[in-house]
């Protein structure tokens, strides 16, 4: 037994040896692994799915230190910093600040350790690493077949009706249309089986390797303006046709999400998609008409969910009435929250102490214990306040301005990096819209995000120009033009 475990022992440490000789000689595969990783939330799928050790959530992208160590120390490359790190560390004072004032210190700087780690550690890491133009291209890639993993193995699933696998972690699932006398709050195990099961649970939501609905639809949106923008940076069909392939799996994801969130993220894309030039009001409204009429037909579950915005009804309405009540109790709550600590709110990551409470006093139903504050905005206004507010969009601003100038001067000499940069704030667009409606929970998605639009700015950043060069002004370049530009050269 003893040699068996030594040998098994054995065989790992060659493994290692071999995987970080590897990642020595391409230093660039740990980060495309990494960003693959993180996208594809596989770490955490492993931890939950196969029992691997929780560490391995956090090696996942600390695995970036061996790039990072190969362009500083061997290469001796400069270190990159920026005006959004500096803001992310204005951010962690405020934080601390609030957290100073809250009335569980412990928990809030729990909360702040993730902020730190999988906020400053994790953008440092991503805009230290990313430094080619090639390599940035191929993290979005990366990104885009994590979600075309989980966008095909959700649409397999839903086609075979084989929501008892959840296939290695990548495609688990939920019963949505629950019965009459179901109740969500109840934490009973016996559930009816078989043919009895599928006909009290005909619709399920797909989670992706998220384990939420809501979530898995937001990283999703934010990879459908990424694949489609790489269709309109490429030259030739061959290379087109696996973008337009991932942009439609991408999008079966959402829809089998039956987010309504998600719903209305997507239409803020295609607003931005349009706002951007790449596609026309006249085209679009034909498009949306007949996708909605598909839909209607294949997925009747997720129109009766849009219908719900408007007060409609749905497969369940009881169900659906209780979910939009609590919504707006705890958009309420938070509100009332902030009302009563303007400047630097209750703490850091205590909004969900404070929910109950204020729910109780001016809402509609009764929030769960620990219910998160459902609108990322709302939430860093009830937990640290206008200072915290102020700080945050400070770094979003910080964030696209200078993606937008250097969109305006790449137009027309690389288009393609245009497309690239345009990409990017449309993606950030996505993430930001969705977030109306939920709160940061997975904190990694957006900092990694945010952390390969700063590798995108210092990538593309003109060498040879002096920035009084770079124009304030969009170009006026239509679609033809930027076409023509990229096809001869």
């Amino acid at each position: 037994m003893a040699a068996s475990v030594d040998s098994k022992a054995l065989i790992a440490g060659f493994v290692l040896m071999a995987v970080l000789a590897l990642v020595l000689w391409k230093p660039d595969l740990a980060t495309l692994g990494a960003v693959f990783s993180v996208w594809g939330n596989v770490a955490a799928a492993a931890v939950r799915f196969h029992h691997v050790p929780a560490i391995a959530a956090v090696a996942s992208f600390l695995v970036l230190g061996l790039p990072l160590f190969y362009y500083l120390i061997i290469r001796r490359e400069p270190v990159r910093t920026n005006g959004v790190l500096g803001l992310l560390l204005v951010y962690l004072v405020v934080q601390v600040a609030s957290a100073e004032f809250s009335r569980d210190i412990a928990a809030s700087f729990s909360a702040l350790s993730v902020f730190s780690l999988q906020g400053i550690v994790l953008y440092f890491l991503i805009l230290n690493t990313v430094r080619t133009p090639v390599l940035l291209r191929r993290c979005l890639w990366a990104m885009v077949l994590a979600g075309v993993l989980m966008g095909a193995l959700s649409l397999v699933q839903r086609v075979t009706h084989t929501y008892g696998k959840d296939y290695a972690g990548f495609a688990v699932s939920h019963p949505f249309a629950y019965p009459p006398d179901y109740d969500d709050t109840s934490s009973s195990s016996d559930e009816p089986e078989g043919q009895a099961f599928q006909a009290l649970y005909p619709s399920w939501r797909a989670l992706g390797s998220i384990g939420d609905a809501n979530y898995y639809a937001q990283i999703m949106i934010v990879l459908i303006p990424i694949a489609l923008l790489r269709f309109w940076a490429s030259s030739s069909w061959r290379e087109r046709t696996p973008a337009l392939l991932a942009v439609a799996t991408i999008s079966a994801g959402v829809v089998l999400s039956y987010s309504r969130g998600g719903a209305i993220a997507v239409f803020v894309v295609v607003a931005g998609l349009i706002a951007f030039r790449y596609l026309r009001l006249r085209y679009v409204l034909p498009v949306i008409i007949a996708a909605l009429l598909i839909l209607a037909i294949t997925e009747p579950m997720f129109i009766r969910r849009i219908q719900t915005l408007g007060g409609g009804e749905s497969g369940n309405p009881r169900a659906v009435d209780r979910s939009i009540l609590l919504r707006r109790t705890i958009i309420i709550a938070d509100y009332h929250i902030f009302l009563d600590h303007p400047l630097l709110g209750v703490g850091y990551g205590q909004a969900p102490k404070y929910i109950p409470w204020y729910g109780r006093m001016y809402g509609y139903a009764q929030p769960a214990h620990g219910a998160g504050a459902h609108s990322m905005y709302l939430e860093i206004l009830a937990e640290t306040g206008i200072a915290g507010f102020g700080v945050f969009m400070l770094v979003i601003w910080a964030a696209v301005k200078p993606m937008v100038v250097l969109r305006r001067y790449w137009a027309r000499s690389r288009p393609e990096y245009a497309h690239t940069l345009a990409s990017l704030m449309l993606g950030l667009l996505a993430f930001l819209a969705a977030a109306t409606f939920l709160h940061l929970s997975l904190t990694r998605y957006l900092y990694l995000l945010l952390g390969l639009c700063g590798a995108a700015s210092a990538i593309y950043a003109p060498q040879a120009e002096s920035p009084a060069t770079v124009p304030l002004k969009p170009a006026r370049t239509s679609r033809s033009e930027i076409g023509a530009a990229w096809y001869e050269g």
